[in-house]
């Protein structure tokens, strides 16, 4: 049995990390819309999802031996939402560095992959005698 100031304890810490998991998926969600194939989508989701759930349960077993209550829970997505709510939408200019570093980042590899796609099409139609126009046509007319 816990001790009501331990119950506050874990109460609070739960409230904390709600509110740090909101944060963290400010910064997650920054880096997912740049992507978009859905594997790399839901790769960064499971990732995101494994790390905030590895530090929340390695808090609580140093708190209470890594024993939760649904009211605990409750009080973890209560912490979420109070973030999404209220700081969320007054803190978003701390993803906008994360996201046009992202969209650099996954726009130099779409043009690099754009460019392998081209070259891979232009080596299928080069052993043909009769090139149709719509083949020759590039499949990426902005990496001139």
């Amino acid at each position: 049995m816990i001790l009501l100031p331990q119950q506050f304890q874990l109460l609070f810490y739960h409230l904390i990390a709600g509110w740090l998991a909101g944060f963290s998926y400010q910064f997650e969600h920054a880096i997912k819309i740049q992507f978009k194939k859905k594997l790399t989508r839901n790769l960064i989701d499971f990732i995101w999802v494994t790390c905030c759930t590895l530090l929340f349960y390695f808090g609580l077993f140093l708190l209470n031996g890594g024993v939760t209550q649904f009211y605990c829970v409750l009080f973890f997505c209560l912490g979420f939402m109070i973030y999404l709510q209220f700081y969320f939408p007054h803190l978003v200019f701390l993803s906008r560095p994360v996201s046009i570093i992202f969209t650099r980042f996954s726009l130099v590899f779409s043009h690099f992959f754009c460019i392998i796609n081209m070259r891979k099409k232009r080596r299928a139609l080069f052993g043909t005698i009769k090139k149709d126009k719509a083949k020759n046509q590039r499949a990426c007319p902005e990496s001139d």
